[in-house]
């Protein structure tokens, strides 16, 4: 459970990057 719950922390964490990066691309 501890687990699983760094790992959906993680990709969120991962998703907000990849937006940060999209949105300064344009």
């Amino acid at each position: 459970m501890d687990g699983f719950e760094k790992r959906k922390t993680q990709s969120k964490e991962a998703i907000l990057r990849v937006a940060l990066e999209l949105f300064e691309q344009h």
